[in-house]
């Protein structure tokens, strides 16, 4: 039954690469955005090849860091391999930031979430997302990275 399959399915996404919706189902409902955004900057700083200790700004653009297009194929096809989904190929062109990338990815895994169903049905919530999403780009990088910090503390 579907026993073997679950039991499988870790060691077929280990070799693929992380699995986001996994990931982002396991955090805490406060931290699945900051534990998103964490996995994007990660992916975005791999593609760029940037040094670990040259972080990515969450809201700097990601034409304006040094991707181009081969890079921007190959930041999509990972994201798209840790979702386990088909993504647009627009995508780093209508979410050109890692915020943006985040906040992306984080309404599309939470839309699949089984609690989604009455969440759905909250249209406020709804509603307050996109300025949630507003206000975190008028935060200077470093309350960003203080508040996304705080938020890991928590989780752990």
């Amino acid at each position: 039954g579907n026993e073997a399959v679950a039991a499988g399915a870790p060691v077929a996404s280990a070799a693929a690469g992380p699995d986001l919706a996994a990931l982002h189902a396991a955090a805490q409902p406060d931290s699945r955005a900051p534990v998103l955004l964490d996995f994007v900057l990660a992916e975005i700083a791999a593609v760029l090849g940037r040094d670990p200790g040259d972080p990515v700004p969450p809201a700097a653009g990601l034409f304006e860091l040094g991707m181009d297009s081969l890079m921007s194929m190959e930041l999509k096809r990972r994201l798209e391999r840790a979702a386990g989904r088909k993504l647009p190929s627009t995508l780093t062109f209508n979410h050109p930031s890692a915020a943006a990338l985040a906040a992306f990815l984080h309404g599309l895994l939470q839309a699949a979430l089984p609690a989604a169903a009455p969440l759905a049905a909250a249209a406020p919530a709804a509603d307050d997302a996109p300025a949630a999403g507003d206000d975190l780009d008028e935060l200077s990088d470093d309350e960003l990275e203080r508040r996304l910090l705080a938020r890991l503390e928590q989780t752990r």
